[in-house]
């Protein structure tokens, strides 16, 4: 059991590496949903709005990211844990801002 928490904490670790170069790819040939959401909040919120968008996507980033570690580390690791509570408090914050710019 314990190898399979490694295993799919290490899955869950690199899935947003791996969404990231697929958007970079992507982005050189059309443009992508997250485009056009910067686009729209740039029109309502201008600087500010993009700002919170790329923000609230980092955020998300990271929050992946850890709870992957997390994970990975068989949920012993208090580090990991505190790490997750606070990006996932971040995390909502940031998308609240967001959906009322994107609205």
């Amino acid at each position: 059991m314990e190898a399979f928490m490694k295993l799919m904490g290490m899955c869950i670790t690199f899935i947003p590496s791996v969404y990231f170069a697929s958007y970079m790819i992507k982005k050189a040939t059309s443009e992508q949903r997250f485009d056009f959401h910067l686009k729209k909040v740039k029109d309502k919120a201008g600087l500010y709005g993009i700002l919170i968008a790329i923000f609230n996507r980092v955020i998300l980033f990271f929050l992946v990211t850890v709870l992957g570690m997390y994970i990975t580390s068989c949920f012993s690791n208090s580090i990991y844990f505190d790490v997750l509570i606070v990006l996932f408090i971040m995390y909502i914050i940031s998308y609240f801002f967001d959906n009322k710019n994107d609205i």
